[in-house]
């Protein structure tokens, strides 16, 4: 009871007195627990979604059947037959293209799914109806009721108006592609057609199958076509989930260090700020273990106030963040919910019980003998030496517990390496700036002279801000760092063409007629047909890619790629537009047969080829020795072409049926005849390339929008806990500004000294941040920019002025107190 009595005269009235303190603990203690709580439901949300986008991908089926290439090949009669005499098994067929629609005469494009058999699975979709995801309507600007021109690509079905019944939601933050088509699926967008009659079929879904059946259906399919499992695609999906998730928690991980740190130093200074009162309290009587509850009381009431406005302020803003990006409410309370609660609400407690052991070491290790020193370095107590260890130990434990391994333990290490390095550089740098005081002779002495006689706790205070902003500049790098392990592609750079307008052989002539009646010359034409590298200076593949370098485990997968290749034979070309795209050599003379202008940026180096090389190719069956004219830029607009040819014997019919035509465009003037071409022409089909870059890059955004939302999320509290921590660095200065103003001192010229201070020790800690944030750029420039390692000086001038607003407007905030007090 006096123990308690104690505490409500005391510890209560010090709350008042110490108010700025005890809300800085409290505001800390509130950004932590509203940041780890928002974490924790961002996390649960994506591991959920993940699950339901998995079997999204896979058709929500048992098994997906889809062609090896993109949409090269399509079911024969036998095929559809097997599917058709399975036994105790449902099944759906249907096909799949990359197509334009039209509304209001503009072209946009959509990853088209046409639902063919069985009927009884899409009695609810009319033939002139289409549904389209949401991700895709948003891109085209439509809604429900309008109505889309759709090419249909068909042999009995003509392209027509469909009428949009319905919008789907569609998940634009995670994605659970496996191959190049369910990529495509993802980034442009889906609409769904029922087309009963439809002959063309290239993709089936097949549920609750048995392992006979499996093994049997994927030897059915196996020449042109793969068939997976979900559980296939599952296993191949999870690394990479699981790699996002792992990203997610080291973004909580670095937010929760962050956020300890700061709760640690505030209590730290909480405590010795009092120092003095709890030696009288072991003066009176009182036992080391009953000053030690004294001060954990204190704590926990601190952290429970902080703890449940830390919750209710997480709580609705994640609630809120979900619902705004499922495109659905999330329950403002559901089990998920609580377990996070509970959650976040024993890791706070942890934290608090974790850190206390410094600020409680310290209150015992105060004995009155070493109180009356002048000067008392509590750091070579063996009691604080040993508490120190033990919390490198529990949290090192509990950051392990919380990303599922050990990797905590070296995770801390390396912390705790790192801000031994930074209070080194930033004491040695404080002391030597310290001793401009012997030049500075006027009122600005005192700032230099300041910080000498504080170099050691202005280093500590600089360790920790310092460390605190690294981990948020890391933090920044995140997303580029899980995006390029992700599997995600990623976006090229654009070339001269500004659209490519596909069609077939049998409408090249009426497209270059109409092309000629409008007088637009700047196109060029080429067919695209499949061929094979077989000899290179009569070396076969595997010597050649052997000879270029490639290491020998991976000869025989690098010499596959060149089995199944992308020629284009070159009929009309723009001899300006070509010389742009050549690194070296020149273009197709078509007056000698046989040359070929190569992309040698496919599968080795451009290294490995030179003018006047032999090239054995295949096309289509046919071999043909070309000689090597001129090689493209690693820049240039056809990335996935092997090479240009010429060659008038394979213009005959036999390759052209088999040939894909392609008109690429070198200016708008196309656009102008661009929507008559696609009602008329039944076969053809256009991609911009400002379309497509536009596609990537939402596509890629969406990708990293969570981990930027959990970032900025981390960010902003981060920054709120600095600055509280700065402003509790400023409070136990509060005497020094007092002495000075009673010397009279003007606030003026205080502010005036100060603020040349804060400049001075924002610099050394901009510099210190340099050295580690640099290096740490410059191993991951090649991994994340194209450009490689560049070192801006803006980027560290602006945050000098942040960080030296930060340290002012901390110290600004005491002087509310010094005024007070010195009134």
């Amino acid at each position: 009871m006096k123990f308690l009595h104690l505490f409500k005269v005391y510890s209560l009235r010090n709350f008042v007195e110490h108010k700025l303190l005890v809300f800085a603990c409290i505001l800390s203690i509130v950004l932590a627990a509203a940041s780890t709580y928002f974490m924790s439901t961002l996390t649960d949300y994506y591991q959920d979604t993940a699950a339901e986008e998995i079997s999204k991908v896979n058709g929500h089926a048992a098994i997906k059947i889809q062609d090896k290439d993109y949409f090269q090949h399509t079911f024969s009669d036998d095929q559809v037959s097997y599917l058709t005499s399975l036994p105790n098994t449902t099944y759906s067929t249907g096909r799949q293209m990359v197509t334009n629609v039209m509304i209001d005469d503009q072209i946009g494009n959509v990853f088209l799914n046409v639902m063919i058999k069985p009927q009884e699975n899409f009695q609810k979709l009319k033939k002139d109806e289409i549904v389209l995801s949401s991700k895709a309507a948003d891109r085209l600007g439509v809604q429900v009721n309008d109505q889309l021109f759709v090419k249909l690509h068909s042999q009995i079905e003509k392209d027509r108006l469909f009428t949009v019944k319905e919008i789907l939601p569609s998940n634009r933050y995670l994605d659970a592609s496996d191959t190049e088509m369910e990529y495509s699926e993802n980034m442009i967008g889906n609409a769904w057609v029922y087309l009963p009659d439809e002959p063309v079929q290239n993709v089936a879904y097949l549920d609750s199958p048995s392992k006979s059946t499996i093994e049997e259906t994927k030897n059915v399919f196996s020449l042109n076509f793969s068939t997976r499992t979900h559980e296939e695609l599952t296993e191949k999906i999870a690394p990479r989930i699981e790699l996002r998730l792992q990203g997610l928690k080291l973004i909580g991980a670095i937010t929760f260090i962050i956020s300890g740190i700061c709760v640690s130093c505030a209590f730290l200074f909480f405590v010795t700020q009092r120092m003095k009162d709890y030696v009288l309290m072991k003066v009176m009587g009182m036992k080391n273990k009953q000053v030690a509850a004294f001060i954990l009381l204190e704590l926990l009431l601190i952290t429970s106030v902080g703890l449940v406005i830390g919750l209710i302020v997480g709580h609705i803003g994640s609630v809120a963040y979900v619902s705004s990006i499922a495109n659905s409410t999330l329950k403002f309370f559901s089990l998920g919910q609580l377990k996070n609660v509970l959650l976040v609400t024993g890791l706070i407690y942890l934290e608090t019980l974790i850190f206390s052991l410094i600020p409680i070491s310290c209150a015992q290790a105060v004995s009155f003998q070493l109180f009356k020193k002048k000067q008392v370095n509590l750091l070579k107590e063996s009691r604080i030496k040993l508490s120190i260890f033990v919390v490198y130990l529990l949290l090192s434990l509990t950051i392990s517990l919380y990303l599922g391994s050990f990797s905590g333990f070296i995770y801390l290490l390396g912390i705790l390496i790192l801000s031994l390095l930074v209070f080194v550089i930033s004491y040695v740098g404080i002391r030597l700036v310290s001793r401009l005081r012997f030049v500075i002779k006027n009122k600005y002495y005192l700032a230099f002279s300041s910080l000498k006689q504080t170099s050691g706790m202005i280093a500590f205070s600089t360790t920790i801000f310092t460390i605190s902003l690294i981990f948020i500049l890391i933090l920044i790098m995140v997303p580029n760092f899980i995006t390029s392990f992700s599997g995600t592609p990623q976006e090229e750079k654009s070339g001269v063409v500004s659209a490519v307008y596909t069609t077939s052989s049998d409408s090249v002539v009426p497209v270059s007629s109409k092309l000629q009646t409008h007088s637009i010359e700047d196109y060029t034409l080429d067919y695209s047909v499949n061929g094979q590298l077989l000899e290179v200076n009569g070396d076969s593949i595997e010597e050649f890619v052997s000879k270029a370098g490639v290491v020998d485990v991976y000869v025989s997968e690098t010499a596959a790629n060149f089995d199944r290749l992308s020629v284009n034979i070159s009929q009309r070309f723009l001899e300006s537009v070509q010389k742009q795209e050549l690194e070296k050599g020149q273009w197709l003379d078509y007056e000698k047969e046989n040359q070929i202008v190569l992309n040698p940026y496919m599968y080795v180096s451009s290294d490995n080829y030179n003018i006047g090389d032999k090239i054995l190719l295949s096309i289509e069956g046919e071999s043909q020795e070309f000689t090597i004219c001129g090689l493209l830029r690693s820049s240039n607009s056809s990335k996935g072409i092997f090479a240009y040819i010429n060659n008038s014997a394979f213009l005959k019919q036999n390759v052209l049926l088999k040939s894909v035509p392609q008109f690429k465009f070198y200016n708008s003037s196309f656009e102008e005849i661009a929507g008559e071409l696609i009602r008329e022409d039944p076969d053809g089909f256009l991609e911009r390339d400002s379309d497509f870059l536009g596609i990537v890059k939402v596509f890629l955004d969406d990708q990293k929008a969570i981990f930027n939302n959990m970032i900025v999320v981390s960010i902003f509290s981060s920054l709120f806990l600095l600055v509280c921590i700065q402003f509790i660095v400023n409070y136990q200065r509060l005497n020094d500004y007092q002495i000075m103003f009673s010397f009279g001192l003007s606030n003026q010229k205080l502010r005036k000294i100060m603020l040349l201070e804060k400049l001075v020790i924002s610099l050394i800690q901009s510099v210190t941040i340099a050295l580690f944030i640099e290096p740490l750029r410059f191993l991951t420039s090649s991994e994340f920019s194209a450009q490689g390692y560049q070192f801006n000086p803006a980027y560290y001038a602006i945050l000098w002025v942040i960080i030296a607003g930060i340290n002012y407007c901390s110290y600004l905030l005491t002087q509310v107190k010094v005024r007070r007090t010195i009134h």
